[in-house]
């Protein structure tokens, strides 16, 4: 599994772990008079975890596609400060609620899926002060590398899922752009690896592109479609995927590497 997805694969079992804890049920501490309240409030933290879960989905869909959510696949996380920035702030606004969610009666279940929580959000956000998108490339991973790598984590069944896929070969031009936009600031922020580590960087592009056509790492969903796909929409696909490679994916990758070289 790729480094990135790793990361953000434990952080969803964690979330995801919170999220079920809260949904089953539970003894409370309740006392004559307070029942209603304890359940208003249990319901409330409820539906604020799976509100802050599917924000999480939203705006990773990587993260969504590596957990098996299809909901995303044709699309690609914002990059951009403005989006880190809103990120930010938005993990704000969801601590404040949960904070403010009074645990009083609770069950150990539900005071636990709470305190992890605002746990979590508060790590987010201290985190976040250290602008980690600005330094997104090493010589073990990259944008560079994971995206290739989403590939054996995306599902190749329909039409629907070729299609999503074709849709994300032709967004990563604008992905590498963001990446490399982001890199420029943080040169100006003095927030860059270590310069031989950088210089390992730009061989892993250039190998990707320089594998043309249906020798591109980004050409294996082509090696065997389902037998459910006529062969008619087949051709249309793979020309599709392979035109969305020349044209986009491999100019890309050379811009990205003349960039990190």
């Amino acid at each position: 599994m790729p480094i990135i997805f790793f990361r953000d694969f434990i952080c969803a079992v964690f979330l995801g772990l919170i999220v079920l804890m809260a949904g089953r049920p539970a003894f409370s501490q309740e006392t004559p008079g307070s029942a209603t309240t304890v359940e208003s409030r249990t319901h409330v933290l409820a539906s604020l975890l799976n509100e802050e879960w599917e924000y999480e989905l939203r705006t990773s869909p990587e993260f969504a596609t590596s957990i098996g959510d299809p909901r995303y696949n044709d699309r690609f996380s914002d990059e951009s400060p403005e989006f880190h920035q809103s990120n930010v702030e938005q993990k704000r606004q969801f601590l404040g609620r949960f904070e403010a969610i009074d645990p009083s009666g609770f069950s150990e279940q539900d005071k636990l899926s709470r305190q992890l929580m605002v746990r979590q959000l508060q790590q987010d956000i201290e985190g976040a002060r250290f602008k980690n998108w600005e330094m997104p490339v090493n010589q073990m991973s990259g944008p560079h590398l994971e995206l290739p790598d989403l590939i054996t984590l995306t599902p190749f069944n329909t039409v629907k899922d070729y299609q999503d896929y074709i849709s994300r070969l032709r967004q990563i031009p604008h992905v590498l752009d963001q990446v490399t936009a982001n890199m420029r600031q943080g040169m100006a922020n003095h927030l860059m690896p270590a310069r031989f580590l950088l210089e390992k960087v730009a061989p892993e592009v250039d190998d990707i592109a320089k594998q043309p056509g249906e020798n591109s790492p980004f050409a294996k969903p082509l090696k065997q479609f389902p037998s459910g796909i006529p062969d008619a929409d087949q051709k249309l696909l793979r020309d599709a995927i392979l035109s969305a490679i020349t044209d986009q994916v491999i100019p890309a990758y050379r811009k990205f590497g003349e960039f990190v070289r």
